[in-house]
This record gives structure tokens, C-alpha cells and sequence, in this order.
């Protein structure tokens, strides 16, 4: 699948792909590890599918700091792995389940507040 940005969700078919086939969780791999696979994990997360990002199938190259030293490819991936919750750097889901547009009118229709839903009011 050719993609032009970051996150494999934007401007591809992939999203109906996915759902066409029934699948719920991507396993991610490839490059580099703290944009692309980070994030098209959370565009997974964001539409309430999991995903796990293969922590020795991806990577990243040196890559400047802020102040132009560089940093190592190692502490670049480590870093961009930390924000997973697991050894396997996997998250099922988000701890507040999905929070798509369909998650949220489902809310609605079930009187169930989200999160991300600022027009449901919590008691």
C-alpha cells in the first residue's frame, strides 16, 4: 500500500480493508519506529482496533536532537517503545475503549459517557 504521510490510516483504503476482512488488531513493523509505526498504532487505537508494534521488527536511524547532537538510533526506539504499556509494546485497546465517531453516537444511543465525547454530560 503506497502512502504519502505518516499514519497508514490517512489518505489510504486501509481502514475499509481492515474491516471488509474482520480485522481487529494490526501487528506493526517497519520504519521508522517513533513516526510512522507510532503512528498508525494510534490511528489502530484511535478506531478501536489493537495493535502491536514489533519492538525488534522496526527502527530508526540517528537522528538530530533540539540542540543538534546527535542521538542515537537505540535510545530514539526505546523512547518511541516506552509510551506501550507491555514488554511486547502491545495495547489491545485504549483503557477507555474506542472512541471513533460510531463509539461515540453508540454513547449517545446507550446513555454512556466517553471520555472524548464533550457533549455527554457526566452526573
Amino acid at each position: 500500500m503506497d502512502k504519502t504521510l505518516p499514519g497508514t490510516f490517512t489518505g489510504t483504503a486501509l481502514a475499509e480493508i481492515l474491516a471488509a476482512r474482520g480485522v481487529d488488531h494490526l501487528t506493526i513493523c517497519g520504519y521508522m519506529t517513533n513516526v510512522c509505526c507510532d503512528t498508525t498504532a494510534r490511528q489502530a487505537l484511535h478506531m478501536g482496533l489493537g495493535a502491536t508494534i514489533l519492538h525488534d521488527a522496526t527502527g530508526v536511524p540517528a537522528q538530530p536532537s533540539v540542540d543538534g547532537l546527535p542521538l542515537d538510533p537505540e535510545t530514539i526506539h526505546r523512547a518511541a517503545l516506552a509510551r506501550w504499556p507491555s514488554s511486547a509494546s502491545a495495547w489491545p485497546r485504549w483503557p477507555t475503549g474506542p472512541a471513533g465517531p460510531e463509539a461515540r453516537a453508540r454513547a449517545r444511543r446507550e446513555r454512556r459517557p466517553t471520555s472524548r465525547d464533550p457533549s455527554i454530560r457526566r452526573p
